[in-house]
Order: structure tokens, then C-alpha cells, then sequence
């Protein structure tokens, strides 16, 4: 994780900065996911909605933005038949990828992953149905080695039940390899739905490069978190926080291990993995002085970035906290964006200028974000 993400993270209250975009094409915009330009700018995705449009089943679109957060043009994909969204993406080479899913002809849902060049044009587009015919959905997605992708997401697997599962894509979008959580070896991670997939060197008794997932597991409740190696093998599993509680992302720390965060009653619950696996995770719990909604988590090794909304008189307000790993206590005073009460926080990226929260403005509705320099 870059130093400078940890810095901006101990001085957000005097680094912060509101950028709210509401002109031309940008109207009614919502981001949900981001990547950086080491010149400056940002590569931004997510849905678009239209005058009579109430929900978040609208029209995908993609674009870059200026170091001054402007948004010169889109491109928009056509109009599907039912609900699409883009969940997710990554730096990809010198481009990007984002995924999520389309709706087919039959109305159902379908994983979907595009690679995009350096000047958002198509490289390649993927879509990954479920071998058994159920909709599936992709939910997290990260760069492994030479180009490759891991794509994580859910797959429906009846009207009261859903499973994950996780596949490789080559370089061309081509799949290695695709494991699902309800059959097999990989049973014992059923009912495991992903939120966060990040890759990293494993500890020292493994032998190849890892991947590690956190997300909720639908079966029995709680927080899950899975480790595995590049060819799909399961290394470790763990239940995390108390029963019902919610994953909403996992950071890395190099061979220490990883950071796990999910959400209970208005409470944070953060975990630290032992000796490199997930098995033995140590968890804190974190109280917030406001009822805060838990969106994500970003970090380092040290400290842990929590970032969502907090409600006052009945409206949200984007926050962040952030945490120490040694004393497992919040770090200064929650910072709040409280000029723009009524934002909802829809994800946050790490860039060479920190830490960047994404989502819209609710009146009217506009793409917004919230920078730390």
C-alpha cells in the first residue's frame, strides 16, 4: 500500500477536498468505481440514469477524468433490456478493466468483464454464465501476474440462495479455470458470496503467488474469508465477525497477512490474520460516536482507512475513520464531508493522491467525490 495513502489517511481533516461534477453529459452520474492516472485524473466507470429512471437498473458508461475532476466525454453503452452494472474495475496494463453483469435475451443476469486501451477503447469483452445456467454476477475483480485477471462474483443459485465463485482470465479474457462454491472440493465455501479479491506474494510456506477473498457467507451468516493459490487451489478458510454481520472489503499487507472489515449494528468489526493465513483472525470492534454505514476499508500494514456514511438528522454524510492496527483504536476524529450531506458513498480508490471516495449527490443527481491531496 503507498506511503502516501497512510499519510493523507492521519491528515484527512486537513487534507480534504470536495469535487461535485454537474454540468453537460455529467448529469445524473453515478461512480462506482475508479482508477488512477499517474499524470493526474482518474478513469471513472458506473451506471447513468435517465429523466424517468428511479432505480440503479440504468445505462453503463465509462470515461476519463481531468486532474481538475472535469469529464470531457463518455462513452455509454446501449441501453439492455433489463438491469446492468458495473461493480468494479482495475488498472490493466496501460489501460483498465471493469466488470459487473448484463441481462440477456432470456431476462437473466450475466458476469460481464471488458478491457478497455488507454483511451477507453474495447480490447476485449467477456461475459461468464454459470456452467448450471443461473445468473451470476461479477462482484470483485484484480490484476495477478503477466496481465492475467482474477474475477470473483456470485451466482444465483436458487430464489433464496446464492453461492460465489472465482475464475482466471488470460490475457485475452479467456478463461483458465472457474470454481464455483457448491459442488466439488472448493463445498466447504458454500454459500460464500466475495465482495474483495486482492492477490499477493503468499507466506513463506507457500509456494505460489495468492489470492485472497472476503465477503459474506449466506449459510450461516457473518463474515468469510477464503485464501488460494493462482491454479485455484483453497489454501485457508475462516469465519469472521459475530453471525450476520456483513464484509465490505479486505486489505492487504504483504506476507503479514491481510485486513478484513465488516459491519454489524451500526458497529465496525476489523480482523487481523496470523502468520500469513486466515485461520486464527483476531478481531476489534470499533464503535463509531454517530450511526455510520460501513461502505469499505482501505490500508496498510499500520493503519486501516473506513470509509462510508455517517447519518445526521436522518441523512447521510460521507466519512471516514481511521484506524490503528497496533492500538486497534480510531486515530484523530472521524472526518466528515458535511457540505455535502445527503451523498451516498458508493466505493473509494487509493491514487498518487490518496484516498478517493466515489458515489452521487442525491438532489440533484450528480456524480460526486471526495479527494484527500
Amino acid at each position: 500500500m503507498r506511503a502516501e495513502l497512510v499519510a493523507c489517511a492521519v491528515l484527512l481533516a486537513a487534507c480534504g477536498d470536495i469535487a461535485v461534477q454537474n454540468v453537460g453529459a455529467e448529469r445524473r452520474l453515478t461512480v462506482t468505481t475508479a482508477t488512477p492516472l499517474a499524470a493526474g485524473g482518474w478513469r471513472e466507470a458506473g451506471f447513468r440514469l435517465s429523466e424517468t429512471d428511479t432505480d440503479e437498473a440504468a445505462r453503463l458508461w465509462y470515461g476519463t477524468s481531468r486532474a481538475d475532476g472535469s469529464l470531457p466525454t463518455i462513452v455509454t453503452l446501449p441501453e439492455e433490456r433489463g438491469a446492468s452494472a458495473i461493480r468494479t474495475g482495475a488498472v490493466l496494463g496501460d489501460g483498465w478493466v471493469v466488470a459487473g453483469y448484463l441481462t440477456n435475451s432470456s431476462g437473466q443476469r450475466v458476469a460481464w468483464v471488458r478491457a478497455l486501451d488507454d483511451a477507453n477503447g474495447e480490447r476485449w469483452t467477456t461475459t461468464l454464465p454459470s456452467p448450471e445456467g443461473r445468473a451470476t454476477e461479477v462482484t470483485a475483480i484484480a490484476v495477478a501476474n503477466e496481465g492475467s485477471l482474477v474475477v470473483a462474483g456470485l451466482e444465483q443459485v436458487s430464489d433464496a440462495e446464492q453461492d460465489g465463485w472465482v475464475a482466471l482470465l488470460d490475457q485475452a479474457g479467456m478463461p483458465r479455470w472457474r470454481h464455483g462454491f457448491h459442488a466439488g472440493f472448493q463445498m466447504q465455501a458454500r454459500g460464500f458470496v466475495p465482495s474483495v479479491v486482492v492477490t499477493q506474494d503468499g507466506p513463506p510456506s507457500a509456494l505460489h503467488r495468492q489470492l485472497w477473498l472476503a465477503g459474506k457467507r449466506t449459510t450461516t451468516g457473518g463474515g468469510y474469508a477464503l485464501q488460494f493459490t493462482l491454479d485455484g487451489e483453497l489454501w485457508d478458510s475462516e469465519p469472521f465477525g459475530t453471525t450476520g454481520s456483513i464484509s465490505r472489503g479486505v486489505v492487504a499487507a504483504g506476507n503479514m497477512g491481510v485486513v478484513i472489515c465488516t459491519s454489524l449494528d451500526g458497529a465496525v468489526q476489523l480482523g487481523w490474520t496470523q502468520g500469513g493465513g486466515v485461520s486464527g483472525a483476531a478481531v476489534t470492534e470499533v464503535r463509531p460516536g454517530a450511526p455510520f454505514t460501513l461502505k469499505g476499508c482501505l490500508g496498510s500494514s499500520t493503519q486501516v482507512a473506513l470509509f462510508g456514511e455517517t447519518s445526521r438528522d436522518g441523512a447521510p454524510v460521507p466519512t471516514v475513520l481511521t484506524v490503528s492496527r497496533s492500538t486497534r483504536a480510531v486515530v484523530g476524529e472521524p472526518q466528515e464531508w458535511s457540505a455535502s450531506r445527503g451523498a451516498l458513498v458508493f466505493g473509494a480508490v487509493e491514487g498518487s493522491g490518496g484516498l478517493r471516495l466515489l458515489g452521487r449527490t442525491q438532489q440533484p443527481l450528480r456524480r460526486w467525490s471526495a479527494s484527500a491531496f
